[in-house]
């Protein structure tokens, strides 16, 4: 087993290239490629995403340990995932490789309001997401639920519409 291993996140909003955020916290990313995967996705008041995932495709559940987060990923086999039952669109976004977890995941936690084991913002979760014409897995960060938000059908973010117009 790979001592350091590879970690993935799946990223659909302000962390894509192009957004604010990426050029802040994902400038050690060493890979970046178009990716998709199922859901809703919703454009929230305060100018940002969110995404909720069909129920079971959270393969698993972020720690607040980055090393054992990559290495978890890294132990699940990866698989295709058929269109699940119900509202779900697909989802545009990227995936990003880091060869350092430890440095890369806790800045994006934070950004996130992610922390294991307490209420929070989002949760980090292992999914499965298509890119590169084959399905890997990666970390993304959901939420449970959403209840103000624009829902965006056609499932790819591009930031909030006021701001790309001015």
């Amino acid at each position: 087993m790979n001592e350091n291993p590879m970690l993935r996140v799946f990223v659909y909003g302000t962390l894509k290239r192009g957004f604010h955020n990426h050029e802040r916290l994902c400038q050690a990313a060493t890979a970046c490629h178009p990716a998709t995967t199922w859901g809703q996705l919703y454009h929230l008041p305060a100018g940002y995403p969110a995404l909720i995932i069909p129920d079971g495709h959270a393969l698993a559940l972020g720690t607040g340990t980055p090393l054992a987060d990559a290495r978890t990923q890294q132990n699940f086999k990866s698989a295709e995932t058929c269109r699940p039952e119900g509202d779900w669109d697909t989802v545009h976004g990227e995936v990003l490789a880091f060869e350092d977890a430890e440095s890369a995941l806790p800045p994006l936690d934070w950004l996130e309001g992610f922390t294991p084991g307490e209420p929070g913002l989002y949760d980090r979760v292992l999914i499965q997401v298509q890119s590169q014409n084959r399905w890997t897995t990666a970390w993304v960060y959901v939420m449970h639920e959403v209840r103000k938000g624009v829902r965006v059908k056609d499932g790819n973010w591009q930031g909030d519409p006021r701001e790309l117009h001015t």
